[in-house]
């Protein structure tokens, strides 16, 4: 399996001064070839074959501060798959079936997400934040609402307690 990938990232704060406004826009893209053999045994069912796969993805996201402690957000995100498999030795499958089974049969779906958010960060340590997402990574869609308290404790590299 190789991988590669290139991101970018901006950053822009008026005069500088990041505490009172901002804007980070960061992205990335990533292609994975793999080439090997897959294997696949349930019940009575089972099989091999070689694997030439090829998987592209990316995201893009937006955080802007815009008024100190509050930030929202927009990202997206897809994945694309190209898997070809082939030289196939199957017991009870046919190779429609093998693929379908073992997951490398993406049936023309691209999954993707959008998600947006807002937070209040209320010191350096604690902040809350909502999200809601539309995820388009299987058949149906979900919609999905996150409320979330995060808090860091214990030592870290500004203080060391």
């Amino acid at each position: 399996s190789d991988v590669t990938g290139i991101d970018f990232v901006w950053k822009w704060a008026p005069n500088g001064n990041a505490t009172q406004r901002n804007m980070t826009f960061q992205a990335e893209y990533f292609v994975r070839n793999e080439k090997g053999e897959v294997a696949f045994a349930h019940d009575i069912e089972e099989g091999a074959a070689a694997l030439d796969g090829e998987q592209r993805g990316w995201y893009a996201q937006a955080v802007y501060q815009f008024m100190p402690r509050w930030r929202l957000g927009l990202r997206y995100d897809q994945l694309e798959a190209d898997n070809k498999l082939s030289n196939f030795s199957l017991t009870g499958l046919d190779a429609e079936e093998f693929a379908h089974e073992t997951g490398l049969d993406t049936e023309g779906h691209d999954p993707s997400r959008t998600t947006v958010m807002l937070d209040y960060s209320r010191s350096e340590y604690s902040r809350i934040r909502l999200q809601l997402a539309q995820d388009d990574s299987y058949e149906e869609s979900d919609t999905i609402v996150t409320l979330q308290y995060v808090m860091s404790l214990g030592a870290h590299g500004a203080h060391q307690f």
